[in-house]
């Protein structure tokens, strides 16, 4: 028997073994890491792509209901319509002399107890005050709001990378 422990110290098979018991557990965890991050940011750039459908729609005459329904009904692949929300707003753009241009909230139509992150109706939008757009212009803004649910065990792990709800703004 000692004699076999002998060989197994001076085998390279052996050694192998320890090194890859040690390591794998390291690779089995930036793999799904990886994995988690990617689905997060698949997740996102669809809700952009959504939200973008949703605003131009909006933008082109359509009504902020109509804009909300294009939103939920195309985002229920990705879960909106049951673990998320969409708000659709009409900002017009303002002058005066003392404030400068600034974006007011003039409609707000909101789903499933989900605020919107740019202000309520009558409110100023001031993260999009600053974006250029010229006196009497008018925008539609759709926000998309997404309760993450992981898909590895590594996304628990995760909280501080990949939010619980995730947001994406589209503006036309």
């Amino acid at each position: 028997m000692v004699r076999y422990l002998n060989s197994l110290r001076s085998c390279d098979r052996a050694q192998s073994l320890v090194e890859t018991a040690i390591a794998l557990p390291f690779v089995i965890v930036v793999f799904l890491g990886m994995v988690e991050l990617s689905h997060a940011y698949d997740m996102v750039h669809g809700m952009g792509s959504i939200g973008r459908e949703a605003a131009n729609i909006a933008s082109r005459g359509g009504t902020l209901a109509e804009a909300q329904s294009v939103a939920l009904t195309n985002g229920s692949d990705l879960g909106i319509d049951s673990r998320g929300g969409v708000v659709v707003s009409r900002i017009v753009f303002t002058s005066s002399w003392w404030s400068g241009t600034s974006a007011r909230i003039m409609e707000q139509l909101t789903s499933s107890g989900y605020g919107s992150l740019l202000g309520a109706v009558n409110e100023t939008a001031s993260a999009l005050s600053s974006t250029g757009y010229s006196t009497d212009t008018e925008v539609f803004a759709v926000e998309l709001f997404l309760q993450y649910e992981p898909i590895t065990p590594i996304g628990n792990w995760l909280d501080g990378l990949i939010p619980n709800v995730l947001y994406e703004r589209a503006v036309f």
